[in-house]
């Protein structure tokens, strides 16, 4: 389900349980469950780039990567963002800058 913000900014009302329209009855995002997959929030990507833009809003990712190499566990952590039609990494961590295990 879309956040209070995505549903009230973009006016949306929900037609059936997990898809969610615009006042113009356009499918603008949905939950993946409904088709079978994974839980996971679909919204459209005009819609969503103008609700970031109106709002001065960026969509980040953290990103957890790890690796076994010679019986030992390496962990990474990546913060990337979205600018102007870009990812680009804001921050990388590895076990030496970001402490696992606290």
């Amino acid at each position: 389900m879309p956040s209070d913000f995505i549903v009230k900014k973009l006016g949306l009302e929900q037609g059936k349980e997990g898809y969610w329209f615009d006042n113009n009855g356009n499918l603008i995002c949905y939950d993946l469950a409904m088709e079978g997959y994974n839980t996971g929030l679909l919204i459209e990507k005009e819609t969503l780039e103008k609700l970031l833009s109106d709002n001065q809003l960026v969509l980040i990712w953290d990103i957890y990567i790890e690796k076994i190499a010679n019986q030992e566990l390496h962990e990474w952590r990546i913060v990337a963002a979205e600018r102007g039609g870009n990812i680009e990494t804001v921050k990388m961590y590895d076990e030496d800058t970001w402490k696992l295990n606290d």
